[in-house]
């Protein structure tokens, strides 16, 4: 198959910025989605198309439907042809059952859950349009291993995940045969902002593995989707067993000693 452009959200930094690499180094052109302008992204940008492809940074909010729709047919001005999506970014914000309100799901919900399924649905369009089909089109969502594995903390950004989970297995079978449609559910896979740094090593060394995943091994396995054109459908957990564990409350909490 063709090498086709692929936009990625959240691609400026942590483990979208490692996908939206791998992508390039796979050969593929590669679009970065971010609210507004940054250093970050120009950086990515600039390491993407030192790896020989071309790269570009697009501005959009995943919460505000106008920014997203016609984006692909306004990449593929300057990227060339585009077939592929990543959903990676992702709204994260703690609230439990005592804590939650309508503004918090539905915070989660637009970013987690709409603005994926618009930019999916701009995608088919453009696809369609464009006359590119015959599972040319490859979208792969990020979610999160603790699907898996439930607990109750972080209730809003959860439920979000499991719905675009659901919208995974459906839409792979009412898009065939124009597009594939994947996700890859990574485990704590880098340092959150609430952690330690010996909190996070703990939290990794504590997997049924003793290590935790890699921002590398998630890439990989987004790579796999790319590479391998019969597969639609699938979740695949990149976790190290993590979610064997069975935590009753998010790995923070559990490795830093919070309440």
């Amino acid at each position: 198959m063709d090498k086709g452009g692929v936009l990625v959200t959240g691609g400026s930094r942590r483990i979208g910025r490692v996908i939206a690499l791998a992508l390039a180094d796979a050969g593929h052109c590669v679009a970065i989605l971010t609210r507004s302008h940054s250093p970050e992204g120009a950086d990515v940008v600039a390491e993407i198309e030192a790896r020989g492809v071309k790269g570009m940074l697009i501005e959009g909010d995943l919460s505000n439907e106008s920014s997203l729709r016609g984006i692909f047919a306004r990449v593929a001005e300057f990227l060339g042809p585009m077939t592929g999506l990543v959903n990676c970014a992702s709204l994260f914000e703690w609230d439990d059952i005592h804590s939650v309100n309508y503004k918090s799901i539905l915070d989660h919900s637009s970013t987690n859950l709409a603005g994926p399924l618009i930019l999916t649905s701009d995608l088919i369009t453009y696809l369609k349009e464009n006359g590119l089909g015959n599972g040319s089109g490859c979208v792969v969502n990020v979610l999160d291993q603790k699907l898996a594995s439930p607990n109750g903390d972080h209730l809003s950004y959860t439920v979000s995940k499991y719905a675009l989970e659901g919208a995974t297995r459906a839409l792979s079978r009412s898009l065939a045969p124009i597009a594939r449609i994947n996700a890859v559910s990574p485990g704590h896979t880098l340092q959150s902002t609430e952690q330690t740094a010996h909190g996070f090593a703990l939290a990794q060394s504590q997997s049924p593995l003793g290590y935790g995943p890699t921002p590398e091994d998630i890439a990989q396995t987004v790579m796999l989707y790319f590479s391998v054109p019969s597969l639609t459908g699938q979740v695949i957990t990149v976790d190290s067993g993590e979610h064997m564990m069975n935590r009753s409350r998010d790995v923070v909490f559990e490795t830093e000693g919070l309440e």
